[in-house]
C-alpha cells in the first residue's frame, strides 16, 4: 500500500468503459459512485483526493495542550482507504486500490514517516512542541 499526501492527485485507474464504485475506511463505505470513460481517455480516472480530504485531521484536541510528557492525542491525520468496483457480470466486489492518506503539508521528499515540520526550527522558552510521528503502519512514502 502507498502512503501519499493528500495534496498529491491520486487517481484509481479502471480498464473498462464503465464502472460503478464505492470507496471504504475503516471498513464502512464513505462514498458510492459510477463512472464513464472519457473518449480521450484509454481508463476511467477516479480522483480521490476530494473523497478522502475530509476523513483526515491534524488538529489537537485542547486537552492536549496543557499536557507534559510522552503524551498521545489520538488523530486523524493517517487514514487507509480502498477502492472497489462492482462485476455485474458475478455481483462480486473486488478491490481495485488500497491507499493511504497522510494530512501532509509539506512538499519536501523524506525517507520518515514523520509529518510535523516546524516552520523555521525555532521555539520560545516554555512552548509546547508538538511532534506527529506515523508508527505501527506498514508501507512506503511516495512523493514525486
Amino acid at each position: 500500500m502507498n502512503i501519499v499526501p493528500i495534496w498529491k492527485s491520486t487517481y484509481c485507474e479502471v480498464p473498462a468503459p464503465r464502472v460503478e464504485y464505492r470507496v471504504l475506511c475503516d471498513g464502512g463505505e464513505i462514498f458510492h459512485g459510477r463512472a464513464v470513460k472519457s473518449p480521450d481517455e484509454a481508463n476511467i480516472r477516479i480522483w480521490l483526493n476530494p473523497i478522502c480530504a475530509d476523513f483526515l485531521n491534524s488538529q489537537i484536541a485542547p486537552e492536549f495542550l496543557s499536557a507534559t510528557g510522552d503524551t498521545v492525542a489520538p488523530i486523524l491525520a493517517y487514514q487507509e482507504f480502498s477502492v472497489e468496483t462492482y462485476n455485474e457480470q458475478t455481483g462480486v466486489w473486488s478491490t481495485a486500490m488500497e491507499v493511504a492518506f497522510v494530512n501532509d503539508t509539506s512538499y519536501e521528499e523524506r525517507s520518515t514517516l514523520k509529518f510535523s515540520e516546524p516552520i523555521n526550527g525555532h521555539s520560545a522558552a516554555g512552548q509546547i512542541l508538538p511532534y506527529s510521528v506515523l508508527t505501527g503502519a506498514t508501507g512506503t512514502c511516495c512523493y514525486e
